[in-house]
Parts: structure tokens; C-alpha cells; sequence
């Protein structure tokens, strides 16, 4: 009898250990979603506000450009070569605002990284506990 009732209590604690493991990766899948939804909330807000501050930069940068054309055409430039300058300006300082928003939004962590540590700890439980 004692073979049986042992085989029963290990068939029992392997049905115990599966259920656990199951609800363990559900756990683990719904802090996935958590942070992953805690990242994109994160870059939309962040491409909400690039965007915004954009649209109300144009006309700034815009004017700003003008009246650094006019003040090198009262300087003694011609118009056409106080327009190129003026050009130039603008276009690197709006290569080094690209570079910068660039940078910025490849820091941003797309990848649930506690989750994937938590799951990496499981699967090294599961095969210390498996030997």
C-alpha cells in the first residue's frame, strides 16, 4: 500500500507545482503588461509634448531667421548671402535639436526589464528545483 499512497502524494505535489507555475507566469505576464504600458504612456507623452513645442517654435524660429537676414543685409550682405547665412543657421540648429530628441528617445526602455529578471530567476528555480 505505502507505493500507492506515495505515488499518489507525488502525483499530488506535481499537480500543486504546475498550478503554482501557472499562476507564477501569470503573474509575471500581467507585470510585463504593467511596464510596458508605463513606457508607451511615457513616450506618448513625450511625442506629445516634442510635438507641441514644435508647432510653437516654427513661427519663432522663423522670425528669429528674418531678423538675423535683415541684420546682415544692414551690415552690409547681400540679400541672397544674408539669406544663405541665415539658412545655415537654422539648419544646424535644427540638426542639433534632432540630434538631441534622437538621442532622448533611444534611452527610452522598451523592454519590461524587471519582468525579464524575474523570469530569468523562475527559470532557474524551476531547473534547481527539477534536479
Amino acid at each position: 500500500m505505502e507505493p500507492t499512497s506515495r505515488i499518489r502524494t507525488i502525483g499530488a505535489l506535481l499537480s500543486d507545482a504546475l498550478a503554482q507555475l501557472s499562476k507564477l507566469f501569470q503573474i509575471e505576464l500581467a507585470l510585463a503588461k504593467a511596464e510596458i504600458r508605463n513606457e508607451v504612456s511615457k513616450a506618448i507623452v513625450g511625442v506629445g509634448l516634442l510635438g507641441a513645442g514644435l508647432l510653437m517654435v516654427i513661427p519663432v524660429i522663423v522670425m528669429v531667421l528674418f531678423a538675423i537676414a535683415e541684420a546682415l543685409v544692414s551690415n552690409g550682405f547681400s540679400p541672397a548671402a544674408a539669406d544663405l547665412i541665415s539658412a545655415a543657421i537654422g539648419a544646424v540648429v535644427a540638426a542639433a535639436l534632432i540630434a538631441i530628441a534622437v538621442a532622448r528617445m533611444q534611452s527610452m526602455k522598451v523592454v519590461p526589464e524587471r519582468t525579464v529578471e524575474q523570469l530569468r530567476k523562475d527559470r532557474q528555480t524551476l531547473s534547481e528545483v527539477a534536479r
